[in-house]
């Protein structure tokens, strides 16, 4: 569902995740996340939310996912701030959790992929709830630079605005 160029849930649209036996729990420090088929499920910091995606957005997830079982997973606010992510994650960029709480992914990110990275938020994500995967680098705590592959996907409040991010990402070989 597009509405006015934005990615929205309309209002009716549904998840009753107990409903459905095709479910994929991701476990993350601070919270849980559950995929079933059209919904996306977050549990975090007491708050949960549940929300409509289109099936394409949702079979690019779970695609996505169970060809990476070490994938690296971060949830992050609207503006970029971390808010979880899983160990690998944490591996990838030798951040502790809470290190990366009070960063922002494009903390993470080399200025030269910056403008880049946003024009592709604004035509994929925004657009139809997620990106294609693509590359870029981060840097590191130690200082060094790491190449990535990474599709984000766009996470709605429950009134169907854009209220977070989850990426997956791993790291590419040189």
């Amino acid at each position: 569902m597009v509405a006015g160029g934005n990615y929205k849930r309309e209002p009716g649209d549904s998840c009753n995740m107990l409903e459905s036996i095709h479910s994929l729990w991701i476990v993350l420090p601070l919270g849980l996340l559950l995929l079933t088929p059209g919904c996306l499920g977050i549990q975090s910091g007491g708050e949960t939310g549940y929300h409509a995606y289109t099936q394409e957005a949702m079979e690019a997830l779970v695609t996505r996912l169970s060809t990476m079982p070490d994938a690296a997973i971060a949830v992050n606010s609207i503006d970029g701030t971390t808010m979880d992510a899983n160990r690998q994650y944490l591996d990838l960029v030798g951040y502790s959790l809470d290190e990366l709480k009070g960063m922002t992914y494009q903390d993470l990110t080399p200025a030269k992929w910056h403008d880049a990275e946003q024009a592709l938020f604004t035509a994929q994500v925004l657009v139809r709830g997620y990106s294609d995967v693509y590359g870029k680098e981060y840097l590191r705590k130690d200082g060094s630079v790491v190449a990535i592959e990474n599709q984000a996907w766009l996470v709605l409040d429950e009134n169907g605005e854009p209220r977070g991010l989850i990426g997956i990402i791993r790291e590419v070989a040189p």
